[in-house]
């Protein structure tokens, strides 16, 4: 059974004081309202106990009947071992979000340790995680929320206890530097969110965990380098939004990682090293500064790449395109200077490509099987009896010349609005389109 708290409780209690009534849940029994009422009357505020504390005390003796305890909203400064002492032992989840929490006493939630699962202390005030705010043994507790704090100070230690420890989440503070040996004893971490920081500097052991991580997010950082990975598994990693200028996976990850999806968009990446995980499935290098793909690997697992403003990137290589990407199944590269007739190159389509190629400088279209460029449809293989439905070619840049009956006789609707085309070729066979916009 689930307890809600807020502010709105202390307003309540205060208009009813005299009646001994606290605001509960609806999946609150009527006993535990009558206790709670009983135990706010027996609460001496003469003795300096303020309200809100009389109202807080009160709802804490009620976690001996419920297993979950939410104090939000409370204006609480801080967490102390007098506030908790009347709290029960079989706890699973406190909360604390939406407070002003500024510091936590040492040793504040060592009566419940053993029964914890979950601590929420989401958008406070805390500046430093020390080892000793968690000093006793957490051997169930299995997420802990920290996010969106002024943390800046994390010492090393300060999470060894939790050896059940599956998501910790460090996004939206002011994190500059992990110690080396911060998740040393977390084995069976699978999420790690640390977006949002300020963290220019990662040490190399605070990646060489023995937990197979899930997620690992590094996002909107100061990370100009990205040092070896020594983890069994990283599944999903997201460097995106740092200052990023080259990176070489295959020295950063172990052989025995397997890398499925990699954000690296929006750094300032000009080139790809060649020891590209191969088994890689996602990669996102959007917004970077790569000019040149020559250097890309046989990545036969890949199915999404996504390139797309790499303002400089003029050529895909694509005289091998189709070796190396034989199961790439999205492919953007909108807001590049490739021109759409490099494709000449691309000798086997693609039945269930997607092709996205916005205000790309395309001046001819012969050689494609199709290709969308604006909403993604499929390139389908013109020797085959595929048909796409429509074909977008909006707002491209330059397509001056367009064989659209010769090449795509198939598609019932084609759309070609926005471009500078001056001349369509028509076919000698029977054309199968029943609508051209221009």
């Amino acid at each position: 059974m689930q307890i809600f708290y807020s502010a709105t409780t202390t307003l309540f209690v205060l208009l009813h004081l005299f009646s001994h009534l606290i605001l509960i849940s609806a999946e609150c029994s009527s006993s535990c309202k009558e206790n709670s009422a009983n135990d706010v009357n027996r609460t001496n505020l003469s003795d300096g106990n303020s309200l809100e504390e009389a109202v807080i005390d009160a709802i804490l003796k009620q976690s001996k009947i419920n297993s979950r305890v939410e104090l939000r909203h409370f204006e609480i400064p801080k967490i102390t071992k007098n506030m908790l002492k009347n709290i029960s032992s079989v706890i699973i989840s406190i909360d604390f979000q939406s407070n002003k929490i500024t510091e936590i006493e040492n040793g504040s939630f060592d009566e419940m340790s053993k029964k914890l699962e979950k601590i929420d202390l989401m958008e406070n005030c805390l500046r430093k995680i020390t080892k000793h705010i968690f000093s006793d043994d957490f051997s169930e507790l299995q997420e802990i929320n920290l996010s969106f704090n002024a943390i800046n100070s994390i010492e090393a230690g300060s999470f060894d206890r939790f050896i059940k420890l599956s998501s910790i989440d460090l996004s939206n503070n002011c994190v500059k530097h992990l110690h080396s040996n911060l998740f040393r004893q977390n084995d069976a971490l699978r999420e790690v969110h640390l977006q949002h920081n300020e963290i220019t500097k990662i040490e190399f052991h605070v990646l060489a965990l023995k937990a197979e991580l899930n997620i690992f997010d590094l996002s909107y950082n100061n990370l100009d380098f990205i040092p070896q990975f020594k983890t069994k598994n990283i599944q999903h990693l997201n460097v995106s939004h740092n200052k990023l200028i080259r990176f070489d996976l295959n020295y950063e990850f172990s052989h025995k990682a397997h890398l499925e999806a990699l954000d690296a968009s929006h750094n300032n990446i000009s080139a790809c090293a060649k020891g590209i995980r191969k088994d890689i499935v996602r990669l996102d290098l959007s917004y970077n500064q790569i000019i040149d793909l020559s250097e890309f690997p046989v990545l036969l697992n890949l199915e999404l790449l996504q390139i797309s403003n790499n303002k400089n990137l003029s050529d895909l290589w694509l005289e091998k395109f189709d070796e190396r990407f034989s199961n790439l199944r999205i492919l953007n590269i909108s807001e590049t200077s490739i021109q759409c007739n490099e494709f000449k190159y691309l000798r086997k389509a693609f039945p269930s490509i997607s092709i996205s190629t916005e205000s790309n400088f395309v001046t001819e279209c012969r050689n494609f099987s199709s290709y969308d460029d604006h909403f993604i449809t499929k390139i389908i293989n013109s020797k085959h009896d595929e048909i796409l439905m429509q074909l977008k070619l909006n707002r491209s840049l330059l397509i001056t010349l367009l064989s659209i009956l010769t090449v795509f006789v198939s598609i019932p609707i084609v759309f070609l609005l926005r471009n500078h085309c001056f001349s369509i070729k028509h076919s000698k066979t029977e054309s199968l389109i029943e609508q051209i916009e221009l």
